[in-house]
């Protein structure tokens, strides 16, 4: 319920220069934090994260600190293993690309990745029920951060490949693209 309603919350327009590097620090924190609330060991996977271009984004920090950690969250949980109920070792890159006046952020796992017909599912970032595999899953994730990364002009995407893993590609516009000021 409470997914629905951040869902279904008016976003803020107040945007400010935010620094990609601390945000993306502050996600992987979080999503570390999440996996383990669940009762996971997320030392299990490692998250690496590359050089970060020194970038300041106009943007509202929570939304984008909070979209950032359900798809880093997403990525660690991918090692869960339901058989024995731990996580597998694995490895989550964490890289910025600047191209012209767009900022990506991939968040690429060598878990399982995703079939097909969910991956075709997941890429309409409509809420479509929990995810099964999952400890805790609302089904909302992905449909929260595709609305709080295109209230800020960007776009997601999201690829994957049997037992080669998954990307999801955040983008954000490096110039200002919707209403917002410097309060």
């Amino acid at each position: 319920i409470e997914a629905m309603e951040q869902f279904s919350e008016p976003l803020p327009d107040h945007r400010h220069p935010e620094d990609l590097r601390q945000m993306i620090r502050q996600a992987v924190e979080k999503a570390r934090a999440g996996v383990l609330e669940q009762g996971h060991d997320p030392s299990a996977v490692e998250v690496v994260t590359g050089d970060i271009p020194t970038i300041r984004l106009r943007v509202t920090r929570r939304l984008i600190v909070l979209a950032l950690t359900n798809v880093i969250q997403n990525a660690i949980e991918s090692f869960a293993d339901c058989e024995v109920d731990v996580l597998r070792v694995g490895r989550v890159d964490i890289q910025v690309v600047v191209d012209g006046y767009e900022t990506r952020i991939l968040v690429r796992d060598n878990g399982t990745g995703v079939e097909p017909e969910v991956l075709k599912e997941l890429a309409t970032f409509i809420p479509s029920g929990p995810n099964k595999s999952k400890r805790s899953s609302s089904g909302w994730g992905l449909p929260l951060v595709h609305k709080y990364i295109t209230a800020h002009g960007g776009s997601v995407a999201i690829d994957s490949e049997m037992n080669r893993g998954t990307t999801v590609v955040v983008a954000l516009p490096m110039r200002e693209s919707v209403g917002g000021d410097d309060e």
